[in-house]
């Protein structure tokens, strides 16, 4: 099993040069992001679509009520779990008819679908990327026909192209700002073995409430109990209250801390996984509170999808090797990118590099408003 998710892994960069290479020769380079090394990476985005131009427009997520029917592959299900990943089938929301835009806003409509049927999706894009790199006479007939183009993918053809998160948590210190970093286990069905952000997550549906309402924040506190906290982490998912986590200290202190302005959650951009056409959002968790910082990185404790969480100053050259390393997840890298601008644009590399963590703006002044969310727990 080891060797086989070896041979995996060595096989993904070969897919993702060949991805990089399929967006150039379609026109779209421009559209692959470009890291300040000038490097461009397998994520497709829009300037609109990421900070600063996205500050302020509202993020407005439309439910079409029908269920994706987007094929499930059950050998690739056979063949993930060969490879020794833990992997479900739960329901997930889909990118449906598109997105569209407007001078205050981003629209983007969802349907539900299974998780499955998005790893058939990936499975099928990144096989044929590998035989089309192996072989110049082999047709990305599927690639072609779903995802060719930035135009194309983002018109929700492929009805399986899963709503994710990853997110950058920023800690203010007394020698600076403090990003998560984590070393993906291989045992992951996404970014085995590389580089990410923690936590990582997809938006999912709460089940107990009215269908149609999310809310990436709940999703946030859910995936942190279970990454970073994992003292009830979710083997039956099925069997454990939809709000389970908001029993837990930690994340009732962070709630407060959000109430009181110490603690932001900011969506900063979003575009596509280039090589599995996922539509993935970057955003970047703030914790102003020193104190916190203090007493609740002792308290954390990964689960079995990391192999390691480290600290990484976001003025250091670690942090540089990090966002620039091919050994990052593309969509990692992405999200580490605009969390550094965002950084940058508030003073706090400066800051950090002075050894002190400033102040950052109210919410009301950075943040790109997500509506369609889920009302919290006990409300009605």
């Amino acid at each position: 099993m080891a060797r086989r998710r070896r041979l995996f892994e060595d096989k993904r960069s070969v897919a993702l040069d060949w991805t990089i290479q399929y967006y150039r020769d379609h026109g779209d380079e421009e559209f692959l992001f470009q890291l300040p090394s000038g490097r461009r990476i397998a994520y497709l985005s829009r300037p609109s679509w990421r900070f600063p131009e996205l500050n302020g427009r509202t993020l407005n997520f439309m439910l079409n009520h029908d269920r994706s029917d987007a094929p499930l592959d059950r050998k690739e299900i056979a063949r993930r779990r060969r490879l020794g990943q833990k992997i479900w089938n739960g329901d997930v929301y889909f990118l449906d008819t598109g997105i569209g835009e407007g001078a205050n806003f981003v629209r983007l409509r969802v349907r539900l679908g299974g998780y499955f049927q998005y790893l058939t999706l990936s499975g099928l894009l990144y096989h044929e990327a590998l035989k089309c790199a192996r072989s110049p006479r082999h047709q990305p007939k599927h690639r072609d026909r779903l995802v060719s183009t930035l135009a194309r993918t983002q018109s929700g053809l492929a009805r399986a192209q899963l709503l994710g998160f990853g997110v950058a948590m920023v800690f203010a210190t007394p020698t600076g700002w403090k990003i998560l970093v984590q070393q993906r286990a291989h045992e992951a069905g996404v970014a085995g073995g590389l580089q990410a952000v923690i936590p990582a997550y997809v938006i999912e549906p709460i089940l107990d409430r009215e269908a149609g309402y999310f809310d990436p924040f709940r999703d946030f506190l859910r995936e942190i109990s279970e990454e970073l906290y994992s003292d009830r982490h979710q083997e039956n998912p099925e069997r454990l209250h939809p709000d389970w986590f908001y029993e837990l200290d930690s994340i009732q202190k962070i709630i407060q801390l959000k109430g009181e302005g110490r603690f932001l959650f900011e969506v900063l951009g979003f575009g596509f996984d280039a090589l599995t056409a996922e539509l993935h959002f970057a955003a970047i968790a703030v914790v102003t509170d020193q104190s916190f910082a203090e007493h609740e990185l002792r308290k954390m404790n990964r689960n079995w999808e990391a192999t390691g969480v480290r600290l990484v100053d976001v003025a250091s050259e670690e942090m540089t090797r990090v966002i620039e390393s091919e050994g990052t997840y593309p969509t990692s890298a992405f999200v580490f990118a605009c969390a550094r601008e965002w950084l940058t644009a508030h003073g706090a590399l400066d800051a950090s590099a002075a050894g002190v963590a400033p102040g950052i703006p109210e919410p009301e002044a950075t943040s790109a408003p997500v509506t369609g969310q889920a009302p919290p727990p006990g409300s009605s």
